[in-house]
């Protein structure tokens, strides 16, 4: 059982789909506490022929869980993004994918940053075709504030055989001891999910909502 766990970020980049890819079970750790700034509130787009950061509005106050966070007025953000996106891509082959994506997430009750951000991720893997089981931290409700033995135990309750991990996460985990895991883990370096990701053109990776509207679906999965 190869099991991958991280954060339900804003739209992510094509390479978080290829993790997904090549898991069995996805976890999605939405029961940590929300970071000013980060991943999981903005990325990169391309928009009005430049790209540009777009960040989901929240209203929140310290040491809140992202399964806490609420939005402010999305119903607006959805609205202006949906414009945005429409305008910047209007010659998509796949133009349609937004429409279907916020329409998604409006149908789908959405109450905190966390559930936008599990809700969006789960639309693009199913509109990918990726075949992986997906499941939130939350849900196993598994009691503790150190990520470390979070992962751990999280591991052991799914009987993990392989723990596909973010090679970002590497430095810090070897710090703590890999030998402490209960399985192997693998470093994972996401194939070719730069080609589709617009690093190619921009330096960058932007969201999959630009691989989305700029590639097909078969190429997309090609890469990843």
């Amino acid at each position: 059982m190869k099991v991958s766990i991280m954060q339900p970020t804003f739209l992510p980049w094509a390479g978080y789909f290829s993790i997904i890819k090549s898991s069995d079970i996805f976890v999605l750790l939405d029961d940590v506490g929300y970071s000013r700034q980060s991943w999981q509130t903005r990325n990169r787009f391309y928009i009005s022929g430049k790209v540009k950061w777009l960040s989901i509005p929240v209203k929140t106050s310290l040491n809140t869980n992202i399964n806490q966070v609420k939005i402010f007025n999305l119903n607006n953000f959805i609205n202006k993004t949906k414009k945005s996106l429409t305008q910047s891509y209007t010659k998509s082959r796949n133009i349609e994918f937004i429409e279907l994506l916020f329409e998604y997430i409006t149908k789908n009750e959405v109450k905190n940053l966390a559930s936008f951000n599990v809700r969006s991720i789960i639309f693009c893997k199913d509109y990918l075709n990726i075949k992986c089981r997906m499941i939130t931290s939350s849900s196993l409700s598994i009691n503790t504030n150190k990520k470390e033995d979070k992962i751990i135990k999280i591991l052991k309750n799914l009987e993990a055989k392989e723990y596909i991990c973010a090679a970002g996460s590497k430095e810090y985990m070897q710090d703590y001891g890999l030998e402490k895991f209960p399985c192997p883990v693998n470093f994972y370096n996401y194939k070719r999910a730069n080609t589709i990701s617009g690093f190619e053109k921009f330096n960058e990776n932007l969201s999959i909502v630009h691989s989305l509207l700029s590639y097909s679906v078969k190429r997309i999965n090609e890469e990843i």
